[in-house]
């Protein structure tokens, strides 16, 4: 009858429904362990209480669980973590059970995680072991489909992958923090430059202002001496 299916990703046999109410509740507790690091990120910035360093360790944690979920939530690995040595009888469609789509599920997380979210470099290095460790630890403890040199293929691709985001992020963490001293710099010999603008300004208008008061000084007695000569000359 080929592969049944149930309206999920397991076939509809007994083991398959238990699987994917499983499947399911580990869903419903994800989206709400996200809108509870939502509400928790929230109440942060408004109190301040984690701070910015603290909120960087907390979202780095909380992508670690969601890789550890993410393998949880692949078919395979799903149904041999229940005890179930042979899964292919009780998935609906294979092609959602191989390690390619967990790789590229992990990968997309971790890209999304060096490129999205506002953490630094140094923050940011437990996620890239836990990506690593959440496929090779399942693959080999609990047992793959594929053979071992595929296996070691994937493993050492997906270590490159991880090298390429972290060298990256790395190398853009460094060009903002130049590009950011250069901006300081610039606006300090602006705030230098306008600052020296104004004491010559100042100079310059007590410069002014010491003139007019000398010239008004210098006119009173000659107004006078004048106004005497015309006024003796008057009474004459």
């Amino acid at each position: 009858n080929g592969w049944p299916t149930s309206g999920s990703q397991f076939a509809d046999t007994a083991e398959g429904r238990q699987l994917g109410s499983i499947r399911n509740w580990i869903i419903i507790a994800l989206a709400g362990l996200v809108l509870i690091s939502i509400s928790v990120a929230k109440m942060s910035r408004a109190d301040r209480g984690l701070g910015p360093a603290g909120l960087e360790v907390y979202t780095s944690c909380l992508a670690c669980l969601v890789s550890v979920v993410i393998v949880m939530l692949h078919p395979w690995y799903l149904a041999k973590a229940y005890g179930i040595p042979d899964p292919w009888p009780h998935i609906s469609d294979p092609l959602f059970s191989t390690d390619d789509r967990l790789l590229l599920t992990l990968d997309i997380g971790l890209t999304g995680c060096h490129l999205l979210l506002p953490i630094r470099w140094m923050r940011l290095w437990p996620v890239e072991v836990a990506v690593i460790l959440c496929y090779v630890v399942p693959a080999i403890g609990l047992g793959t489909h594929l053979p071992l040199d595929s296996l070691t293929t994937n493993a050492v691709f997906m270590m490159l992958l991880v090298v390429m985001a972290s060298s990256a992020k790395r190398t853009l963490e460094r060009r903002e923090r130049y590009a950011f001293l250069q901006v300081a710099a610039e606006r300090t010999l602006r705030a230098e430059a306008e600052f020296k603008l104004l004491q010559a300004q100042e100079v310059q208008h007590q410069g002014r202002t010491r003139s007019l008061e000398f010239n008004q000084t210098d006119s009173f007695p000659t107004t006078a001496e004048t106004e005497a000569v015309f006024a003796v000359g008057s009474n004459r």
